[in-house]
């Protein structure tokens, strides 16, 4: 169990401002700059870089929860990577509670018990937890949002493609409920040789000191691929490119989840950017593509 039932805001000062007015300002700013939705938004694909990067791709999806306080979901299911500890399967913080600097989510301990029931989900530790980001960097958006929301921690290991099916099917259960949101916490391309990754087409790329032309093409495939409702399509472009899209496992459960609903659910981008042009492989850059989950 958790020493403390309170997560803090660990990365609060450093990935984003610790301080709640100032915080709140750039959440209503980047808020106000992303267009207006026709819709509800019933899930959302997000970045979770620092938000001097993040923020404004962040709110193009975030900007699908509804205003009206009614059509406020009651319950995010948040899934994102772990960066920096290897593990299988998918674990459940031991808090009780995520502190953001606008106050405190509760975790929503009566699904985390069903999960762990499942026998399919271990509990995260302590330490594995408060490093990783992912997350957390989802929590002051949906706070702001929905403040009266609760959310489901969920870390995302190393798994299969029938791991992922797994997972999905367990959380599709809670999907049908119209008051229940999934976020899937992910950047999308790590491009450049300080990430290992320095795929390139020429013909993408149009022409010399154009890598980032490259880089979006990459992007927008599995932008299609995810759209498609094909998990099997998104695995295979993730086997033949490689792309470094961090939340793929987490993107993989979600989309087995959709395909499991009865209600019908489909992913939709509405945003893409890059931190940078990135000109050839001495430069680098961070992708965001950001993805609303919509009624068919």
């Amino acid at each position: 169990m958790a020493a403390s039932a309170t997560r803090g805001p660990i990365h609060a000062g450093s990935w984003y401002t610790g301080d709640p007015k100032q915080l709140r300002e750039q959440l209503q700013s980047w808020l106000r700059q992303a267009p207006e939705q026709a819709g509800v938004a019933r899930g959302f694909i997000c970045p979770h870089a620092g938000y001097r990067y993040s923020g404004l791709p962040a709110a193009h999806g975030y900007k699908g929860i509804a205003e009206d306080p009614a059509k406020k979901p009651q319950r995010f299911f948040v899934l994102g990577p772990s960066h920096h500890v290897g593990f299988s399967g998918c674990r459940l913080s031991s808090f009780d509670v995520m502190g953001t600097p606008l106050g405190d989510i509760a975790v929503d301990k009566t699904v985390v018990s069903e999960l762990k029931n499942s026998g399919m989900f271990k509990t995260l530790q302590v330490d594995t937890d408060e490093e990783e980001h992912s997350l957390e960097m989802q929590f002051p958006f949906l706070k702001h949002l929905a403040p009266d929301a609760t959310v489901v921690p969920i870390m995302v290991g190393q798994i299969g493609e029938e791991d992922a099916r797994q997972y999905g099917a367990v959380l599709s259960r809670y999907m049908d409920d119209p008051s229940t949101s999934i976020v899937v916490s992910s950047d999308f391309c790590h491009w450049g040789r300080r990430f290992g990754y320095t795929y390139l087409n020429d013909e993408w790329a149009g022409g010399p000191q154009n890598a980032y032309k490259s880089i979006e093409k990459l992007d927008r495939l599995a932008m299609d691929a995810i759209e498609s409702g094909d998990p099997s399509r998104f695995q295979s472009y993730i086997d033949k490119y490689q792309n470094t899209i961090c939340g793929r496992r987490a993107i993989s459960i979600m989309m087995h989840a959709l395909n499991r609903t009865t209600t019908k659910l489909e992913p939709k981008f509405v945003h893409y950017a890059q931190s940078s042009r990135a000109q050839d492989t001495n430069d680098s850059s961070v992708s965001y593509a950001v993805a609303q989950i919509v009624p068919k």
